[in-house]
């Protein structure tokens, strides 16, 4: 026999057809799933089961349908009970206890004999009937026959009859009923029915088989026959064979309207089967079972295996070219080769056109081996950026990653340039407080100044301190006689004091000097001028006042001074004291009211004592006030005994 024939289901065949809308499947998504709006685009397989009225589902596909289901139904002989009534048998309900309320059961009387009809709408080719009936009541359908007819009125023809053996089983019984009808009728002549559910079995439109999972071949008229599959009115015009389901030599496809040689096998052939189907695969850029359809946009090469995605081209693309996959002109990205820009550099190389060498690289762990990128792994030596480390860091950068900047370095002499790899200052100099070739790493905890050589504690800050930043500025200022930031600088020689705010040249001193005590000011041999007072002679002194600025340092030699003039009037004031007394209780002394006018005696006298330093405080202390001793007049002097002796005292 010329060609290829053989017989397929037409499932293979849907392969072409691509996919379908929802709740649609089949050659032009002729058929519809009876499962949702879910089922596989080719078989029609549901993975769920099939909607009310359809049988199949869970794996296979839902068009053998119950066309009985929801029909009407009716008997001559009325209902035992309004709720047995003749439609309870085609309302789904599967349950064969009558009194649930699912089943028929004719009147008694006038049954038997009783008859239940089911209108089908229009007339079906039938064969398979399946019907429940009461449990434990088989002698009621023992006997029954079946009848097909195509008005209501006819008799029929008998399609089935029930065997007087037939078992009890589970009370459901599979009966074929072949042929034509629109009515259906159960008849019992000697027994009443009790039909619980009679479920009617046709397959949809062009499929064919017990499970109606086939599909029917190309016909010239209409579908094929349910049962069998074979087309009535033979096959079209390019189809051949039993079921019309071979296409004519040399061609294939659903209509067989496709040429075996037009297809992109990777070896051309003039003969195909069916389904057109290449059995060596299909040439770079094609893919479907017969080979003629392209890779889509996004795909290319051999099976439209690669993704236009995938390739490294200079100009990335979503679509390319189906069979070659070329990048727009021609261009790779770094490190990639050949038309599709997809195949690696050698080893060792990198780069556009793989020109790089691995090893040129500035990475951290030199290494002569990379990828296509050239990518440093570990990252890039100080100083270098980019994705293979080959570019130095800008002019204003420098460091790990180029993550420094120039502008924030300390040096002494500022720059926005820099070496790129160390970033080291200008001579090498950096501002106080900072370290390290770039100057910028500050001083430890405790430290500052240029090399960070000094003490935070050693400077002379009003408040002594272990810690102070970069310049070692104190914060509260310096102590007397010193400046400067750090305060470690002492006044220069003509100044001295607080903030160095003192002239040594202002001072009064006995021995006058431009030059003096940086802190103190403190005169030579500490004498000040008459008149001047404190340390540094620059404090004032009156007959009656002395204005003192606190704190004044007084020297020793003065000290001692004042001390031995205390002494000497307290003595003073004791032997004073001490004569009066002594006069006193012998009655040569009384005291007096004051009156120039009145004479005297020598006993009445008393004596005013008054010495030309310090007579005022010796009153004072010795308590008179109103009082005055009366001096010794002519006469008293003449006692010379007694004014000599006054006058030793006094000595």
């Amino acid at each position: 026999m010329a060609g290829v024939r053989i017989v397929v289901s037409f499932c293979l065949i849907q392969l072409i057809c691509g996919s379908c809308p929802p709740g649609r499947f089949g050659e032009s998504c002729w058929f519809s799933c009876h499962c949702g709006v879910y089922c596989d685009v080719t078989t029609g397989a549901c993975g769920a089961e099939c909607d009310a009225g359809w049988v199949g589902g869970w794996g296979r596909n839902c068009q053998k349908q119950n066309v009985a289901y929801h029909r009407p139904a009716s008997s001559p002989t009325g209902s035992q009970r309004p709720a047995w009534t003749p439609d309870k048998a085609v309302d789904g309900d599967r349950r064969q206890d009558v009194y649930s309320n699912t089943c028929f059961h004719p009147a008694i009387p006038p049954s038997p004999p009783s008859q239940w009809t089911v209108d089908l709408g229009r007339v079906h080719r039938l064969h398979d009937v399946r019907i429940y009936n009461r449990k434990a009541y088989v002698w009621r359908i023992r006997g029954a026959i079946i009848n097909l007819h195509y008005t209501s009125s006819a008799t029929g023809v008998t399609c089935y009859t029930f065997s007087s053996y037939t078992l009890e089983s589970d009370g459901v019984y599979d009966v074929t009923c072949n042929g034509h009808g629109r009515y259906l009728t159960i008849r019992h002549n000697t027994h009443t029915l009790n039909l619980c559910e009679v479920e009617v079995y046709v397959c949809s439109y062009g499929t064919y088989g017990t499970h109606c999972n086939h599909f029917c071949g190309g016909c010239s008229h209409g579908t094929c026959d349910p049962v069998s599959g074979v087309c009535p009115g033979g096959c079209g015009p390019e189809w051949q064979g039993p079921q019309c389901k071979e296409c004519r030599d040399g061609r294939y496809g659903v209509h067989c309207d496709q040429l075996c040689n037009s297809r992109n096998c990777i070896t051309t052939s003039s003969s195909c089967d069916v389904t057109g189907a290449c059995t060596d695969g299909c040439r770079d850029g094609w893919k479907s079972q017969d080979c003629r359809q392209p890779c889509s946009g996004s795909t290319n090469g051999p099976n439209c295996s690669k993704s236009c995605n995938s390739r490294h081209c200079q100009t990335p693309s979503s679509t390319c070219d189906h069979v070659t996959g070329a990048c727009d002109r021609g261009v790779c990205e770094d490190g990639w080769l050949r038309t599709d820009c997809a195949e690696k550099c050698r080893d060792g190389r990198y780069g556009v056109h793989c020109d790089q060498l691995c090893n040129s690289r500035n990475c951290i762990t030199t290494s002569s081996s990379c990828d296509v990128t050239g990518a440093c792994t570990d990252g890039c030596r100080d100083g270098w950026k980019s994705q293979d480390c080959r570019q130095p860091c800008s002019g204003s950068t420098y460091g790990p990653n180029c993550s420094k900047s120039c502008n924030s370095r300390h040096c002494q002499t500022p720059s926005s340039t820099c070496d790129h790899v160390t970033g080291a200052c200008d001579r090498g100099v950096c501002e106080d407080g900072w370290l390290r070739t770039d100057c910028a790493e500050k001083c430890r905890d405790g430290r500052y100044g240029v090399h960070c050589d000094q003490l935070c504690n050693s400077r002379n800050c009003i408040t002594t301190s272990s810690s102070c930043d970069v310049t070692g500025a104190c914060t509260d200022g310096c102590r007397d006689g010193w400046k400067s930031q750090d305060c470690r600088q002492p006044c220069s020689g003509s100044t001295y004091g607080p903030n160095c705010s003192k002239s040594c040249n202002s001072r009064h001193c006995r021995t006058p000097s431009s030059s003096c005590n940086h802190v103190t000011g403190a005169c030579d041999g500490d004498v000040c001028e008459d008149g001047w007072l404190g340390t540094d002679c620059v404090e004032t002194q009156t007959m009656s006042t002395v204005t003192v600025a606190a704190p004044v340092r007084i020297s020793s030699q003065v000290m001692w001074s004042l001390i031995g003039g205390a002494v000497g009037i307290v003595v003073t004031l004791l032997l004073i004291g001490a004569l009066m007394m002594c006069l006193l209780r012998t009655g040569r002394l009384s005291w007096k009211t004051a009156d120039v006018n009145q004479a005297v005696k020598m006993n009445d006298v008393i004596v005013n004592y008054q010495t030309t330093e310090g007579s005022q405080q010796a009153d004072s202390e010795a308590g008179v006030t109103n009082n005055v001793y009366s001096y010794l007049d002519d006469v008293t002097r003449a006692d010379n005994g007694t004014y000599d002796t006054i006058m030793q005292q006094s000595r």
